[in-house]
């Protein structure tokens, strides 16, 4: 008998929820929900087999998704995070370091490969910048931590 992969839905809109737990369970996930990150603090505690996270950023309660993010990955390092929202389009430099994000709206398809992609390198591995030969947007972005040259921080255009 093989052992499903779990993850972990945080989303505070219930057909967001419904609509995320059909599509990971139909992927051949076991789902655990949760609709704000003080209920999903606690489903980390109680289901260890929780391997990947995948929360909305914009919620009610004590944390933001990108709060949440940061937290999870400072007790819990092995487990995966993916953020996504529709209403925030986060700076990068806002994005804890390893986080993926995904935008809304998208496709099932496009959330399962997310969740497909192997976990991000730690940022003193980071290999530098991806770029996409097909002309399309890449389906998650990663954040590495911030670059700097001689102590000055890196601006972009």
């Amino acid at each position: 008998m093989t052992t499903r992969p779990m993850i972990l839905v945080v989303e505070d809109q219930p057909l967001l929820l419904l609509h995320c737990r059909l599509a990971f369970e139909d992927a051949g996930y076991d789902v655990i929900q949760a609709d704000d990150a003080d209920t999903a603090l606690e489903a980390l505690s109680r289901y260890p087999g929780i391997r990947t996270v995948f929360t909305d950023i914009a919620m009610p309660g004590s944390l933001n998704g990108l709060d949440l993010a940061a937290l999870i990955q400072a007790r819990w390092p092995d487990i995966s995070v993916l953020v996504t929202s529709g209403a925030v389009s986060p700076p990068l430099s806002t994005i804890p370091p390893g986080v993926r994000f995904l935008p809304k709206p998208y496709t099932v398809r496009q959330l399962i490969d997310a969740l497909a992609s192997p976990p991000p390198r730690a940022p003193a591995q980071a290999a530098g910048p991806v770029h996409d030969c097909t002309g399309s947007q890449p389906a998650a972005v990663t954040a590495t931590a911030p670059v700097s040259l001689a102590g000055a921080p890196t601006r972009y255009p």
